[in-house]
C-alpha cells in the first residue's frame, strides 16, 4: 500500500492553509474511503486468483464430449455425453461414487488415484494396452475436472462420430445384462412380439414353460388367444399414449410342454403395453387365484342351495345398506316380488315395501316408525335386535338382526305362528288345571324328577301357611319338606317321603298320617307319576270321615 503515504502528506500541507474544520473532516471521510476500497479489491484479487488462472476449456454440452466438472464430490456440471454417461449407472448413487462404479472395471484403484489428484494437479488414467479408455482429471482449489477419451491408436483408426464411445457402449453393455440376468431370473413368463403376433424375444422362464431353445429363430407361443391392449389407453389423469399398461390384465390359460409337467394346465393375469411397434408382455402367476376363485364358487353354491332350503326368510344388506343376499322363503315370507328383491333396494326401502305389504306392525304415525326404523339399524349393528311382529292376517313373525363383517347387516324373519298358537293352547291349559287343583279341597303339592316344586293349590297355602308366591320359585323338596316338618310333631313319614322322591327303582303309591301340632290330624298320600315326579296330597281326617259317610248313605229318590 504504497500510494498510502503521499495522500497523508498530501492532507498534511492541506492542514496548513486556513481551511474551514467541516471542510477539512469532509476531505478527510473521502481519503478514507478510498484507501478502504482499494484494500479491499486488492484482497479479493489476491484471494482468488489462482482460481481466475485456471485455465479449462469450457464443458461443452454438444460435442459429444465426456466431461465432468465437480466440486470435491459434488457434481457442478457436465457435458450431454457425461450427462447420458450418468444415466447408466445405478439410480440409487450420487453422481460421483455412480461416475465411479461406472469407471471401476476399467480403471483399478481409480477413486484411490484420484484421492491423490490434490498433491499432482494433473493425472492421466489408461485402461489398458488394448482398451481405448484414457481418463484426464486436473485439480484446482478443490475443483476437479475428469474427460473421458478412446485413444486413436488402441482403437486401430481415427476417431469418428459414426458410433458411441468406449464407455458408452460398456455401461449399455452392462445395464443391458444386469437387465437380461434380472429377467431371467424373474418366476413369471415375460416376452415380447411383433404387432404381427411373432415372439422375437422371450426370458428364462418362458422358454421352460414352452420347451423352445435360447437362441431359437421361432419361438412357439405359449397362449392362443391373448387379446391385444390398445393402442391408446386414457391413465387417471386424462392422458393418453402408446406405453401405458392396461389397466385391467387379461387372465389366459397355458398348457406347460417343458420343464414344468406335461399337460399341466397354468393360470396367468397377462400384463401387456406396446413398445414402439412390438408388445411386452408380462404374465403373472395366477394359479392360486383361480383355485381359490373356485373354492369361493362353490362354497356359494353350497350356500345358495343351503339358503334355499331354509324355511328361515333371509336378507343380507351390505355395509351401503343395499340387499346384496336373499332366499327364496324371504320372498315368501314379506309377500315382496323378486324383481323388486333381485334390483338390491336399500333397507329403507325393503322395510318402506313391507309396511305397505302390511308385512309388519302398523306404526302409529309415520315418523315415530321412521325412527323405529333408525334405531332398528342401530341395535342390528349392535347384534341386539329381536322382535316379534303381529301381523294384521293373525302370523307372528319374528325378527332378528345380526352384524356380519364388513360392516354388512343381515335380517332372519322366521314363521313362528304356529310356535306362538301352540304356546297359548299349552298357557290355556297350564290354566286350566291350576283352577282344577284350586277347586279342589285336598292340599296338593307335585315334585319333578330332580325334587323341584312343579305346581300347588290354593288348599295347600291355607293348610300349610305358606305364601303361593314362594312355591312359583324353584324352590326344591328339602325347602318344602322342612316346612311341613316344622309345623308337625315327630313322624316316620318325613324320612320315608325323602327316600321315596330319591329312589331309583320303580315306585308304588302309598300313604301314611300325620297330626299337626295344633293337634289336627292329617292323611297323606304319595302317588308316583310319569315323568318321574311325585304327587303329594294332604287332607285333614275329621273331613275324609265326613266324606265317607256321605258316601255311604243312600241316594235320594225323586
Amino acid at each position: 500500500m504504497e500510494f498510502v503515504a503521499p495522500v497523508l502528506a498530501q492532507l498534511s500541507q492541506l492542514s496548513d492553509f486556513s481551511m474551514p474544520g467541516s471542510a477539512l473532516l469532509l476531505a478527510l471521510c473521502l481519503v478514507a474511503t478510498a484507501i478502504l476500497t482499494a484494500g479491499g479489491g486488492l484482497l479479493l484479487l489476491t484471494q482468488f486468483a489462482p482460481r481466475l488462472r485456471v485455465d479449462w476449456p469450457a464443458v461443452d454440452t454438444d460435442n459429444g464430449e465426456l466431461v465432468f466438472l465437480f466440486d470435491e464430490t459434488r457434481l457442478r456440471d457436465a457435458s450431454s455425453a457425461g450427462r447420458a454417461l450418468l444415466a447408466l449407472g445405478p439410480d440409487r448413487l450420487p453422481p460421483w461414487p455412480r461416475l465411479m462404479h461406472i469407471l471401476s472395471a476399467r480403471f483399478p484403484d481409480l477413486e484411490q488415484k484420484l484421492g491423490g489428484l490434490a498433491a499432482v494437479t494433473r493425472l492421466t488414467c489408461r485402461a489398458g494396452d488394448d482398451d481405448p479408455g484414457e481418463l484426464h482429471a486436473q485439480w484446482c482449489h478443490g475443483l476437479v475436472r475428469l474427460e473421458l477419451v478412446d485413444r486413436p491408436a488402441a482403437l486401430g483408426s481415427s476417431p469418428t462420430d459414426s458410433g458411441p464411445d468406449s464407455f458408452t457402449r460398456q455401461a449399455l453393455q452392462e445395464r443391458l445384462d444386469a437387465l437380461s440376468r434380472t429377467l431371467d431370473a424373474a418366476p413369471m413368463p415375460v416376452w415380447r412380439e411383433t404387432a404381427a403376433g411373432r415372439v422375437i424375444w422371450a426370458n428364462r422362464s418362458y422358454l421352460n414353460l414352452t420347451g423352445a431353445q435360447e437362441g431359437g429363430d421361432d419361438l412357439p407361443q405359449l397362449f392362443d388367444a391373448l387379446p391385444r391392449p390398445p393402442r391408446e389407453v386414457e391413465n387417471e389423469n386424462g392422458k393418453s399414449g402408446p406405453d401405458l399398461i392396461r389397466r385391467a390384465p387379461a387372465r389366459a390359460e397355458a398348457i406347460a410342454n417343458g420343464e414344468t409337467p406335461p399337460g399341466e394346465r397354468l393360470w396367468f393375469e397377462c400384463h401387456s403395453k406396446w413398445q414402439d411397434d412390438t408388445v411386452l408382455t408380462y404374465a403373472l402367476p395366477a394359479q392360486q387365484i383361480v383355485r381359490a376363485e373356485a373354492s369361493l364358487r362353490e362354497f356359494v353354491q353350497t350356500l345358495t342351495k343351503t339358503f334355499a332350503q331354509l324355511t328361515t326368510g333371509l336378507a343380507i344388506f351390505d355395509r351401503h345398506r343395499r340387499l346384496a343376499v336373499f332366499n327364496p322363503a324371504l320372498t315368501d315370507l314379506s309377500a315382496l316380488p323378486p324383481q323388486f328383491l333381485s334390483a338390491r333396494p336399500t333397507l329403507t326401502a325393503f322395510l318402506d315395501s313391507l309396511r305397505e305389504a302390511q308385512r309388519m306392525p302398523e306404526p302409529r304415525d309415520y315418523r315415530s316408525w321412521r325412527s323405529a326404523i333408525a334405531a332398528l339399524e342401530q341395535d342390528a349393528e349392535e347384534g341386539t335386535y329381536q322382535e316379534t311382529w303381529s301381523l294384521p292376517g293373525g302370523q307372528t313373525l319374528k325378527v332378528t338382526g345380526r352384524p356380519h363383517p364388513d360392516g354388512a347387516l343381515a335380517f332372519l324373519f322366521e314363521d313362528i305362528t304356529s310356535e306362538i298358537a301352540l304356546t297359548r293352547r299349552f298357557r290355556s291349559e297350564l290354566e286350566l288345571g291350576q283352577s282344577i287343583a284350586d277347586s279342589l279341597d285336598e292340599a296338593i303339592v307335585v315334585f319333578s324328577r330332580t325334587g323341584l316344586v312343579l305346581m300347588s293349590n290354593e288348599a295347600h297355602a291355607r293348610l300349610w301357611d305358606q305364601d303361593p308366591g314362594a312355591m312359583l320359585a324353584e324352590i326344591g323338596a328339602t325347602e318344602v319338606i322342612a316346612h311341613w316338618q316344622s309345623r308337625c310333631r315327630p313322624s316316620p313319614v318325613w324320612g320315608e317321603l325323602r327316600d321315596f322322591l330319591q329312589a331309583e327303582t320303580e315306585r308304588a303309591e302309598w300313604d301314611g298320617e300325620l297330626r299337626m301340632r295344633d293337634g289336627t290330624a292329617l292323611v297323606c298320600r304319595f302317588v308316583p307319576i310319569a315323568g318321574g315326579a311325585t304327587l303329594v296330597t294332604f287332607q285333614q281326617a275329621e273331613r275324609l270321615s265326613t266324606r265317607k259317610v256321605w258316601a255311604t248313605l243312600p241316594a235320594r229318590t225323586g
